[in-house]
């Protein structure tokens, strides 16, 4: 896994996670997703099989609107420092170069 597919699967994780918050529980669809972030339906099947791995989410197959955060959910502040040391290695990448 690249630096890059962390950095879209936190952005959509953190996608899902806001959304759930303001639409009290209610889930986004794909579609939703992948315009809040910008991104291809297809593309955000794939980090969202391995947001599902991780068991950062739980997704309900064949119910619509089904995303739920899971048990390994980082949450605030613990997101916050992957961010954090997600920019941190993006700046020494970009000062090496």
């Amino acid at each position: 896994m690249t630096d890059i597919e962390d950095k879209f699967r936190i952005q959509i994780f953190e996608y899902i996670r806001d959304y759930l918050r303001e639409h009290e529980q209610l889930s986004p669809t794909y579609r939703e997703i992948a315009d809040g972030c910008f991104m291809a339906t297809s593309t955000i099947a794939q980090h969202l099989a391995h947001l599902e791995a991780r068991e950062w989410i739980i997704r309900e197959y064949k119910i619509p609107r089904s995303i739920r955060l899971g048990k390994h959910a980082p949450g605030d502040k613990q997101l916050e420092r992957l961010k954090a040391a997600m920019q941190k290695k993006e700046a020494e990448a970009t000062s090496k170069k």
